[in-house]
């Protein structure tokens, strides 16, 4: 069978035939028919049983009420060409995979300091795989920073610094900002990126601010 499925494989001119841009039916066809003549004489040569075999299509057909003739025979082996090719391609043509996400709940770790993460503006992963995160602590509403009120409403919680830093694990490695003396901080941190330097903008009308 070895031999068979080479014989099949050198010609091939169906193949490089439809990749012609205005083939004929009838060469089409031609072609088809003298690709499943080779495929088949090459079954003939090297199977040593093909005579049972014959003798068992030939029966299996004639109870189907086929008339086992070279043509039928022929055209059979046309049409598992075609099917080949024909699922060659859908097989080429189909998409590849693509990826599955998935949400993990417990990334990041809590936070200290009874600190709670606000509206995330923006997110960036240096070349250490860590992430970095702009969040809004300016959107923080009372009731979720009621510690911080002046008396405290309830236990929970602190606003936490606009820009942090979490290992792939999700710890908290590092946190800063906000407003401050000698520059412009946003009203409202939007998008962030970071390379050498740290780069994020702002939603307000304010110009984007570059941390080294």
């Amino acid at each position: 069978m070895q031999i068979c499925a080479s014989l099949c494989k050198i010609p091939w001119r169906t193949r490089n035939l439809l990749s012609l841009r205005r083939p004929t039916f009838f060469t089409a066809f031609l072609c088809v028919l003298f690709d499943s003549a080779l495929c088949f004489a090459a079954l003939f040569v090297v199977t040593s049983d093909f005579p049972r075999k014959m003798d068992s299509l030939e029966s299996t057909m004639q109870t189907a009420g086929i008339r086992p003739t070279i043509a039928v025979l022929l055209a059979g082996c046309a049409l598992g060409v075609f099917l080949s090719i024909h699922s060659s391609r859908v097989k080429a043509a189909a998409p590849p995979d693509v990826p599955k996400f998935k949400v993990d709940p417990s990334w990041p770790k809590e936070l200290p300091n009874n600190w709670i993460m606000g509206q995330v503006g923006g997110m960036a992963v240096d070349r250490h795989d860590n992430i970095w995160v702009l969040q809004r602590p300016g959107l923080d509403t009372v009731d979720e920073l009621g510690a911080a009120q002046t008396p405290p409403r309830s236990m929970c919680c602190l606003a936490t610094p606009p820009v942090l830093e979490f290992d792939s694990q999700g710890n908290l490695l590092q946190s800063w900002g906000g407003p401050g003396q000698g520059f412009d901080w946003p009203k409202r941190e939007h998008g962030i990126y970071v390379d050498r330097t740290i780069t994020f903008g702002s939603a307000a009308p304010i110009l984007p601010i570059v941390i080294c």
